[in-house]
């Protein structure tokens, strides 16, 4: 990699906080590595939030405010506050500020939909596993029962706003959805393919860790499936209309190697990746309740070292060619005040 093209990477006038508001989730996808034992961010963490924010501003001119989770809509009482707090400290700054969640769009009703528009979020990721059948055996809520006809629902009530937004519809691709996938691209040029503010990014579904992804035949000649079912978008005009919504094939470093962006948990303990929660190399420190924060130098030089050596791999993904720490050990979480069980009732 030329070291010149990275530079823009290394912008020191942007800030992105990953929050995640709560590690609980109202589903149980049968490919998911998180394992939920950390409820609702606590009040205190919240504050720390928002002082962190306070001090970063002065040297910023752009603040990217990004939710992931668990869900983070059984937050959401968290998700407003924060965006409120950070737009208007943004506005009166004269700083940028986006916002964008990762959700699995079940509790995107209409309403909250249009409060999160207002607090200035602007971007979603939403999965979708195929068709309504297909879909609902592996995003299954945590009663068991699908998810889909809700998701679409919301999709659909999104479209006919008059909001500007883009919405990442991710379809998760594994051997045994490919002609409900198929079914499904049908019905989303249908219903969206006229409107540029919903893009198709194609995803084959990998072993992210823990049990019950073993279970799921996964693909092993992922990008040829993946070109396969873009072709058939492109062949139906769909990129004519969005340009930009094709799996993008430019260089582009993963969050975790850019040293600002940081991933406050929901127990106030950060990291730099949103996967690897259970490896002692991405707990790189915590937020204190001032609004400081403290880091491991080393292991965040760990993250960052793509972009002294150029490497292109530990770019894309750090943490799959970062050397193994000295033990591997689950992570200890900061401070817990209270037991799993306590903090996983806290209202929403």
């Amino acid at each position: 990699m030329d070291k010149s093209t990275l530079a823009s990477f290394l912008d020191p006038r942007v800030f992105e906080l990953i929050v995640l508001p709560t590690e609980q989730c109202n589903f149980r996808c049968t490919y998911c590595y998180e394992d939920f034992e950390i409820g609702q961010m606590q009040a205190n963490t919240v504050e720390a939030i928002k002082r962190l924010i306070l001090r970063r501003l002065p040297k910023v001119e752009r603040f990217i405010l990004t939710w992931f989770g668990g869900e983070p809509l059984m937050a959401k009482g968290i998700v407003y506050e924060l965006c409120a707090f950070a737009q208007s400290e943004c506005d009166k700054a004269g700083i940028q500020f986006w916002s964008n969640m990762t959700t699995n769009a079940f509790g995107l009703d209409r309403g909250t939909f249009e409060t999160l528009s207002r607090l200035g979020m602007n971007k979603y990721q939403i999965t979708l596993d195929g068709d309504e059948e297909e879909h609902n055996k592996t995003r299954k809520l945590i009663n068991g029962r699908g998810s889909f006809e809700r998701i679409w629902g919301n999709l659909l009530a999104m479209r006919d706003s008059k909001e500007q937004f883009f919405a990442k519809l991710r379809l998760h691709v594994h051997k045994n959805n490919l002609d409900s996938v198929h079914e499904l691209l049908v019905r989303l040029n249908a219903e969206f393919g006229a409107d540029p503010r919903y893009l198709v990014f194609m995803k084959a579904v990998g072993n992210w860790g823990g049990e019950s992804v073993k279970q799921l035949d996964l693909l092993k000649d992922s990008r040829s499936v993946v070109a396969g079912f873009q072709d058939l978008l492109e062949s139906w005009g769909w990129y004519a209309a969005r340009p930009y919504g094709k799996n993008d094939t430019e260089f582009k470093p993963c969050y975790a190697a850019v040293p600002n962006s940081l991933v406050v948990r929901a127990d106030g303990s950060l990291a730099k990746c949103t996967v690897a929660f259970h490896d002692a190399r991405n707990s790189i420190g915590r937020i204190n309740d001032d609004g400081t924060v403290e880091l491991e130098g080393e292991k965040m030089k760990q993250f960052m070292r793509g972009f002294e050596s150029a490497d292109e791999d530990a770019l894309t993904c750090p943490m799959k060619t970062m050397p193994k720490a000295a033990t591997e050990i689950k992570v200890i979480r900061f401070e817990k005040k209270e037991s799993i069980a306590e903090r996983a009732a806290l209202p929403v």
